[in-house]
C-alpha cells in the first residue's frame, strides 16, 4: 500500500543527455499524480514529451489506490513537458499529453479514460510547413502525436523546395498535437515533436536536424 505521497525518480539516460545543447539547461522538478478514477492503478508512466516513447513504470511493485497520490521527481529532463499514462486494475488506460509539470499537477478521473468521447474531441485544422533548411525536402510526415506511428508522406510525388511552404489539412484528429518530420534530398531528417498546430505553424531549419 502506498503512503499518500511517495517518491519515484526518473533519471534521463546518458544517451539522452548527450543530446542537450549547452544553451538548453536540463529541467528538474516533480509532478504529483492523484488517482480519482475509482479503480486501483497498477502502472504509471511519466515520460518527457520529446522522448517519443514511454519510460519505465514508476510504480514498480507498488500500486496507486483510488484516492491516493504519488509524487514523481524528474531530473535531467529535456523540458518541463511530459506525457503521463496510468493503467488500472482492469487494464484500462488514461493518458494526458504534453503536461507542463512546472505549473500543474495531475488528477486522473474517468473523463481521462482513453477512447472516452468526453475526453477526445475530433480536431480539424491545418499547419503550414515552411522549408528554410537550404535543401529541398522530399518527404514530409505529419502524424497525430497520439497515433504512435508515422502516417503517409503528405508530399506524395511533390517536393518542398527551399524557401517554400506547404499547407497540410487535418480532419478528425484525436487532438491538436502533431509530430512533424521532414527528410531532405540528402536523406537527413528534421523532427519536431508534440507541435500544437492550433497555435503555431512550422518552419524547418538546420537547427532542427536530427
Amino acid at each position: 500500500m502506498l503512503r499518500n505521497r511517495i517518491c519515484a525518480v526518473i533519471a534521463a539516460s546518458a544517451v539522452a543527455l548527450t543530446l542537450f545543447s549547452a544553451s538548453t539547461p536540463a529541467f528538474e522538478g516533480y509532478v504529483e499524480v492523484t488517482n480519482d478514477t475509482g479503480y486501483t492503478i497498477y502502472y504509471l508512466y511519466v515520460s518527457n514529451a520529446s522522448s517519443g516513447d514511454w519510460e519505465e513504470d514508476v510504480l514498480g511493485s507498488d500500486v496507486l489506490s483510488d484516492g491516493e497520490t504519488i509524487r514523481v521527481d524528474v531530473t535531467n529532463a529535456k523540458s518541463e513537458y511530459f506525457d503521463i499514462r496510468a493503467v488500472d486494475v482492469d487494464d484500462d488506460s488514461y493518458t494526458l499529453w504534453n503536461v507542463d509539470i512546472s505549473v500543474r499537477d495531475v488528477t486522473f478521473s474517468l473523463s481521462d479514460l482513453d477512447g472516452n468521447s468526453a475526453a477526445y474531441n475530433s480536431f480539424d485544422g491545418y499547419v503550414e510547413v515552411a522549408n528554410d533548411t537550404g535543401y529541398d525536402i522530399y518527404n514530409l510526415y505529419v502524424s497525430n502525436s497520439e497515433s504512435g506511428s508515422w502516417e503517409e508522406d503528405v508530399l506524395g510525388k511533390d517536393i518542398l523546395y527551399d524557401g517554400q511552404a506547404f499547407r497540410v489539412d487535418v480532419r478528425d484528429a484525436a487532438s491538436e498535437y502533431f509530430d512533424i518530420r521532414a527528410i531532405d534530398e540528402d536523406g537527413d531528417s528534421y523532427t519536431l515533436w508534440k507541435v500544437d498546430i492550433s497555435a503555431r505553424d512550422v518552419t524547418f531549419d538546420l537547427s532542427d536536424i536530427d
